[in-house]
């Protein structure tokens, strides 16, 4: 079905929020999001992409950072799957989750696909 990305500047920083993407973004459209510094991707696997395709996306946009979302986690209810299966993919997950982060453009130099997990709150 039909999807809102989000991308929002601030401070010399471009993030991206690809919103419950379950299709495949044409070149075309990778294109036009530019430079993406903070990369938020859905992961569940519940009417969105499937982990293989969501790494690929990753790879194309070549975020400095990415933050997963629309996972499963301990006391939501819900149908989507945990981290397990993205992080297996992607490879370079963290073992904890952060409870916030704080960022400057200076921050980001240097980083290539670094996964960030963020704690519910």
């Amino acid at each position: 079905g039909k999807n809102t990305i989000f991308v929002l500047q601030s401070e010399d920083i471009t993030l991206c929020h690809l919103g419950a993407l379950g299709h495949e973004l044409p070149l075309a459209t990778i294109e036009k999001l530019g430079h993406i510094d903070i990369l938020f991707v859905p992961v569940g696997n519940k009417d969105t992409l499937v982990i293989g395709k969501i790494d690929e996306l990753i790879r194309k946009i070549e975020p400095a950072m990415v933050v997963p979302m629309h996972y499963k986690f301990p006391g939501f209810a819900t149908e989507s799957e945990d981290m397990t299966a993205f992080c297996k993919e992607v490879g370079n997950c963290p073992e904890t989750a952060i409870p916030k982060i704080s960022l400057k453009k200076k921050d980001l130099d240097g980083k290539s696909m670094e996964v960030v997990l963020l704690e519910r709150a």
